[in-house]
């Protein structure tokens, strides 16, 4: 279950960010010159990324267990709130605008890290926004563990992030170190997880095979190709891989989810 507060407040975010592209492309001071997409990218990635949190909140197979997170809706709103600080630097650029927003959006983009770091310690086994592996998806004392210590580690990895913002040069150096940081987090925690497992479950198999497994391949496939992409390609396919993944783990979800209602 959503709440409805919820979801009205960030769907008008993201109604706002459409109307913003709009007003931008009608009132560009070169409209000829500025493609339709560099008005609309942000919205339609805000939209899906809403979208993808709205849909997995609904595959809860737990029976309504709990009633709707106050954590979980700062999560939701999270989303939509950064593509917002991204799209006015789009569009201030478009209109010759300089306020410093590269950093700002690495103040942002930390300040994400923060949010779901809180929320992260919050969610209780088989949610479905939680970390899904093959150790969590087995164990609700290993889903505990792991979710409160990566909690704490995005919010460090947040944290890190503002303070990079701060120092670094605005331009690509920024933008790897942001990407940078996303693989050694993630790793981090899944080999804590792996940990929490072998000490709880001693004997047996180190890498159960369930669907958390399926989840965590998608996801570090997803991490190694984008990390190729900036590698080679100064991350110009990054946000094609990246919705690509978000939509194999949403189908595996829902398969899933229509398995586990049958």
């Amino acid at each position: 279950m959503i709440d409805r507060k919820t979801l009205w407040i960030s769907g008008c975010i993201i109604l706002a960010l459409f109307a913003s592209g709009l007003a931008g492309w009608v009132f560009a001071p070169t409209p000829g010159d500025a493609p339709l997409k560099q008005f609309f990218f942000v919205p339609v990635t805000g939209a899906f990324m809403w979208g993808y949190f709205l849909a997995l909140r609904r595959m809860d197979t737990r029976g309504g267990v709990e009633q709707p997170l106050r954590a979980e809706s700062r999560m939701i709103y999270a989303a939509p709130l950064i593509m917002g600080v991204v799209q006015a630097l789009i569009l201030s650029r478009v209109f010759g605008l300089d306020w410093g927003a590269p950093r700002l959006i690495m103040m942002v983009l930390g300040l994400f890290w923060v949010i779901q770091g809180n929320v992260m310690g919050k969610l209780r086994p088989g949610h479905p926004l939680g970390m899904k592996n093959p150790w969590t998806a087995n164990d609700s004392r290993v889903w505990d563990q792991t979710h409160r210590f990566g909690g704490w580690t995005m919010v460090l990895a947040g944290l890190v992030t503002m303070a990079l913002g701060l120092i670094l040069t605005p331009g690509l150096p920024m933008a790897m170190a942001a990407v940078a940081l996303v693989g050694p987090t993630i790793l981090i925690i899944l080999a804590r997880s792996w940990m929490y497992w072998r000490k709880l479950h001693p004997g047996e198999s180190s890498l159960p095979m369930n669907r958390g497994t399926l989840s965590m391949a998608v996801g570090l496939a997803t991490l190694l190709a984008i990390t190729g992409d900036f590698a080679l390609e100064q991350g110009r396919s990054g946000g094609v891989i990246a919705i690509a993944s978000l939509l194999l783990v949403l189908a595996l979800r829902f398969f899933f989810y229509r398995r586990q209602r049958r």
